[in-house]
This record gives structure tokens, sequence and C-alpha cells, in this order.
């Protein structure tokens, strides 16, 4: 079966993505297309450069990674990623958008028009660096004329590149909205700015043929490493029931009457 996949941005859950992309690969469903914001675009580039889910999340576990990314002393951003690092080669084995076997497309957005851009065309690192941007704690990205910042501030739930295939769409979602009861100014004014953030996100979802997300997932922090593998066997399993159950609801309307 073929299908289109959207990633949302996550950013350490994004190994739920990992699980589910595994889970694909096992049903033998083939992605023609890949949308992606954040942590999803970059677990959707090196997957359409050819690195498997598995070896990926090996990847983001090593002390290699861990290193790629040090303190910046305040000088625009808190955190700053050695994009030299040997790790992203490897990560991305491929340098462009055009060496890649499947289409991808990268959400970004810009700082000095205010724009949501999506990147297609290349280089793929630069690409990545630039969704994964997430001020103040990583620094803009200059490309192009553009200051490129993490695309999920205006769209962490890219599906609009997908639009113009005919396939089915699957949607990996690892920012689910699930109740909470937040007391305290400062949890009341973080729920509220997340319920902002993931309003447009809602209403894309019935446009998904298959969505995969998980009420767990608010369980593991959005800055922490130590639960990736947590993360993916969550993915594993919620990805291989939707995607069993999508691929059977497929062939019952498929089968002759």
């Amino acid at each position: 079966m073929d299908v289109t996949l959207c990633l949302s941005g996550g950013a350490a859950r994004g190994a739920f993505h990992l699980g589910v992309l595994q889970a694909a690969d096992d049903l033998h469903i083939t992605i023609r297309a890949i949308s992606g914001s954040s942590i999803g675009a970059a677990v959707g580039a090196a997957y359409a450069a050819g690195v498997t889910p598995k070896k990926q999340l090996e990847h983001f576990k090593s002390h290699d990674f861990k290193r790629s990314i040090r303190f910046n002393y305040f000088k625009n951003s808190l955190f700053r990623i050695d994009a030299d690092a040997a790790i992203y080669d490897a990560l991305l084995p491929k340098t462009t958008f055009e060496e890649l076997d499947i289409a991808l497309y990268i959400t970004a957005v810009d700082l000095n028009s205010g724009t949501l851009q999506t990147l297609q065309s290349g280089s793929l690192k630069t690409a990545v660096m630039a969704s994964t941007a997430l001020t103040p704690l990583f620094q803009p990205i200059a490309y192009r004329e553009m200051l490129l910042v993490d695309g999920g501030f205006l769209d962490n739930f890219p599906l609009h590149p997908l639009q113009r295939y005919q396939l089915p769409t699957v949607g990996v979602n690892t920012m689910p909205v699930t109740p909470k009861q937040p007391r305290g100014i400062w949890k009341i004014s973080k729920r509220a700015l997340f319920l902002l953030s993931q309003s447009a996100v809602l209403e894309k979802i019935d446009r998904c043929h298959c969505y995969i997300t998980s009420a767990q997932l608010s369980r593991y922090r959005l800055f922490s490493l130590q639960d990736l593998d947590a993360l993916f066997e969550l993915g594993y399993r919620c990805g291989h029931e939707e995607l069993s159950l999508f691929i059977a609801s497929v062939t019952m309307h498929q089968e002759p009457e």
C-alpha cells in the first residue's frame, strides 16, 4: 500500500515517529511523500535519506548526538548545535532534497516576513536545522535571505503539502490534546498557549485517512532523551494497531461484492 505521511513536531517525542515508521516498514507500507515540522522534519528527512527507524534511534541515543548540542553562553540562543559533527552525516547521508527517493517537504518560519515556508529543494541539512531551530533554545538559521526558525511555531502538523497527492494520508501527532486541570498562573498560561498552538492541528485530523497518536505521550518530557526506547515502543504499538486497522478497512472496501 502506498501512502503519504505527515509528522508533527514534538522534540524528544520524535522517537514515537520512529516506532510508527518501523511499524509501517513491517507492514510493507510504502511511503511516497513525507511532510514534517521540527523533529518530524528531522525524522522524515533521515528516513527519506535511507536511514532506518532503528538506526535513527541508535543515533539519537548516542553520546555523539548528545555531545553535538552545547551550551551557547546566551549568544543568540541557550544552546548551539555543531552541524558539522559526524553524527549528522550519519543521520543525513544524502545532502540535498534532489537526491531523495521519497518526496520531502520541510516547514520552517521566516522571522523576516512572518510567513510559513515549505522547503523542498537544496540543502537537506540546512532545512532540517531550520525547522528544528526552536528559539530561544537554538539560534535561527540564515538561508536564502530568510531567517528561519522552528516550523512548529506556525504549523506543527504540516498536512498541506500532501494534498497534491492522490494517496491516503497517514498523520502522526506527538502533541495530542488530553484532558488536564491546570492550577496556578504558570500552568494555566502554559495550557492556554498549548491549546492555541494545537487549534490548527485539531482542524486537520479529519483530513487524515489514518491518524496515529496516544494520550500516553503526555507522560514524556519534551526535552529529555531518557525515554527514547519507551517512546519508540509506544509508537510501534500504536502505529501497528492503527495501520493494521487501516489496511483492513481499505482491503474490505476494495473487495468485489
